[in-house]
């Protein structure tokens, strides 16, 4: 049955592949709008349509911080049903061919455009005028590739492993805007070293800080290089990264003057966010996605986060509404924030075995996540002990940001933070055990048969 089912999705795809073009293949139709000035390509950057700072929140779906009853689960979309348990090979979506809202569409269209700003900034002259203006569009369009790109390795790329990363599967790194230049899939390193090399020409054109929380900046480059040397366990650089962000921009938010009663308690550009970049829509996450259990569970009843960072359904069932977007898990923040960069400086200093510094850093962040005058602040014995808390912590703070999914996919390595993920659903019990090949999802089929993409092992 299962041969036939892919028999029939290989013969609709091959028939389709003719008239229904990838972003791989094509470029996007410029004839309404050809940008040549630098206030065009800062729309670009900037526009609302083509949502730059919008992040491909996929991974999401398949992480441990939410779980859906049988019912609700039994209305989503078929191919999100299959990543929710994990038991897909394809992730089939017809609308890949149509529908903009297309994950890897998505991906490429915009990296489709940092692309074409990257190559008609060389035909603007930089004068004196404009070198400002003219530094930002060209450093925002490196820093959303490697956005872009960051995404794509971490949901279709394989695990990085130090010892096999030159070998193992990455994703396909499209650097021009040449409709003929159709590339194949980059080694992991490879991946990772384009999304390093364009973060690193853009750190010297950014402005330290942006007055536009959706605008990159000197402080954004190094929070995203904290985070990628932290999932590259390069922990020296990571923290060297992260200290750089908190010397720029290190404003908290003290949870005790946020207004609990409102609906979505966070405004959506606080003064705790870096760079604002918000997930987008699936139905997984819209409505009746439950907080983990045990997750809820873990709070404190005088940590603020059980407060504002949940809604109550029931004695057990709770919704997430603590988005630092107005928002819940539909459209939730999936930025970079100050929060974020203290936990990874924490865990570095942890691992590199100063959990002194570790504990300091975690205190000071936590005393402003609960109640005023409640918090008894962490002492650690040694280094794994510091681990062990500060792992937990980032994971109480950070839920519904698409960083989970990445933390698995590194803890897993390590045997002291493997975890075998479970979905219940009726009488049936799925599993993702530790280091499965299914942690990078399989690219679509679409790619496979008409871009000659090599799919993930399985």
């Amino acid at each position: 049955m299962n041969n036939l089912k892919l028999y029939i999705v290989c013969l609709f795809s091959l028939t389709t592949i003719s008239c229904k073009k990838d972003w791989l293949e094509i470029k996007p139709d410029k004839s309404l709008v050809i940008p040549t000035t630098l206030k065009d390509f800062q729309g670009i950057l900037d526009g609302a349509n083509v949502s730059m700072s919008r992040t491909l929140n996929f991974v999401t779906l398949g992480s441990d911080e939410y779980y859906k009853r049988l019912t609700d689960w039994n209305a989503l979309p078929e191919y999100e049903r299959n990543v929710y348990n994990w038991q897909t090979d394809y992730l089939i979506d017809f609308s890949d061919f149509d529908n903009n809202l297309s994950t890897w569409n998505n991906m490429f269209r915009d990296v489709y455009n940092s692309n074409l700003i990257l190559e008609r900034i060389s035909e603007v002259p930089r004068t004196s005028e404009n070198s400002i203006l003219w530094d930002n569009v060209k450093g925002g369009a490196l820093f959303f590739r490697a956005w872009f790109y960051l995404q794509g390795v971490e949901t279709w790329g394989q695990v990085y492993r130090k010892e096999t990363a030159e070998t193992d599967l990455g994703i396909p790194l499209k650097l021009s805007t040449d409709p003929k230049d159709i590339v194949p899939r980059s080694s992991v390193k490879e991946s990772y070293n384009q999304i390093l090399k364009d973060l690193n020409e853009a750190l010297p054109l950014l402005p330290e800080t942006s007055s536009y929380k959706n605008r990159p900046s000197k402080a954004a480059v190094y929070a995203l290089l904290s985070r990628i040397y932290l999932f590259l366990e390069n922990y020296d650089l990571s923290l060297q990264a992260a200290e750089n962000a908190l010397q720029l921009y290190n404003s908290l938010l003290n949870y005790n003057l946020i207004n609990e009663t409102q609906f979505y308690p966070f405004n959506q550009f606080n003064d705790e966010i870096i760079f604002h970049s918000n997930g987008t829509s699936y139905s997984t996450l819209s409505s009746n996605a439950f907080v983990d259990t045990f997750l809820v569970n873990s709070y404190h009843n005088d940590d603020l986060r059980s407060i504002l960072y949940f809604q109550q359904i029931d004695a057990v069932k709770k919704l997430f509404r603590g988005s630092y977007f107005e928002s819940g898990p539909t459209y939730s923040f999936y930025g970079l924030a100050v929060d974020e960069v203290m936990l990874t400086q924490a865990e570095c200093y942890a691992r590199i075995g100063s959990y002194e510094f570790a504990e300091t850093i975690l205190n000071n962040l936590l005393q402003t996540r609960w109640k005023s005058a409640t918090y008894i602040p962490y002492e650690f014995s040694d280094s794994e002990d510091a681990m062990e808390k500060i792992l937990m912590e980032r994971r109480k703070s950070l839920l519904f940001r698409g960083i989970r999914w990445s933390d698995l996919r590194r803890l897993n390595k390590d045997p002291r933070f493997a975890v075998t993920l479970k979905r219940s659903l009726g009488n049936e019990v799925f599993e993702l055990p530790p280091n499965d090949p299914r942690y990078a999802y399989q690219i679509p089929l679409i790619e496979v048969l008409g871009s000659g993409l090599i799919p993930n092992p399985r």
